[in-house]
């Protein structure tokens, strides 16, 4: 039963617990099939230009072959794989000029994004809860490094309040979490990763814009010759 307070009803803890139980939906096959194979991708388990069979991983995850169908075909919506007609499914292979065209796209709305943030002197705590999270992220651990590096970057994005901002750098996600993928041969500190992190943040709490865009573009071009330098490319 709910109690009254001052004429007003408010449900009971036990009515929060139904609510809430009430709320909570089970993860579909499709999407926890779908989350395993990110991770196997961003943990490096399957490289770039490996091919990804229907009939191992439905034998591996003891699933059904229209489920590893249906993963497959939201990661590659992703950005996460790529389908070959008459061929299959593989991890994508990027090019030089494909990570340069990915680490431009994205400078101009992070940069964007951190201008405006940078104007108003405030750092959101979504924004803080997401340095937080990757500040404390095991290195060990690429593919949940990735994940939560780029949370943090989202969380900048979407801290200026635009749709169109937050979508643009939603579209980008799936192949920057390419990119990032072989920053691991690079064997980058945790520390490292927390500081310039930290850094941006400082940028937009000293509410210097013209600091904070620089800081980013800093950021951005220190990932994309790091990468440049394990493929051994040059700029």
């Amino acid at each position: 039963m709910s109690r009254v307070v001052d004429g007003s009803s408010h449900p009971s803890s036990g009515d929060i617990a139904v609510r809430r139980r009430t709320a909570i939906t089970p993860v579909s096959t499709v999407s926890a099939l779908a989350a395993e194979l990110r991770l196997s991708i961003l943990g490096g388990e399957f490289r770039a230009g490996d091919q990804l069979r229907e009939i191992q991983l439905a034998e591996r995850y003891r699933v059904a072959r229209h489920s590893v169908r249906a993963a497959l075909h939201l990661l590659s919506q992703q950005g996460l794989l790529t389908h070959r007609p008459n061929r299959g499914v593989f991890v994508p292979e990027m090019t030089q000029d494909e990570i340069a065209d990915i680490f431009r796209l994205r400078s101009a709305i992070e940069v964007e994004a951190i201008t405006q943030l940078a104007s108003e002197g405030v750092v959101a705590p979504d924004v803080e809860s997401a340095f937080s999270r990757l500040a404390e992220a095991p290195s060990t651990e690429w593919g949940v490094v990735i994940g939560l590096d780029l949370d943090f970057h989202r969380s900048l994005v979407q801290a200026t309040g635009s749709r169109r901002l937050s979508d643009a750098f939603s579209d980008l996600l799936g192949e920057l979490q390419l990119c990032l993928v072989d920053l691991e041969r690079a064997q980058l500190p945790s520390q490292w990763l927390t500081e310039s992190h930290a850094l941006i943040l400082d940028s937009v709490r000293a509410a210097d814009p013209t600091l904070a865009a620089a800081t980013v573009r800093s950021h951005l071009v220190s990932s994309r010759r790091q990468l440049e330098e394990i493929h051994g490319w040059h700029s």
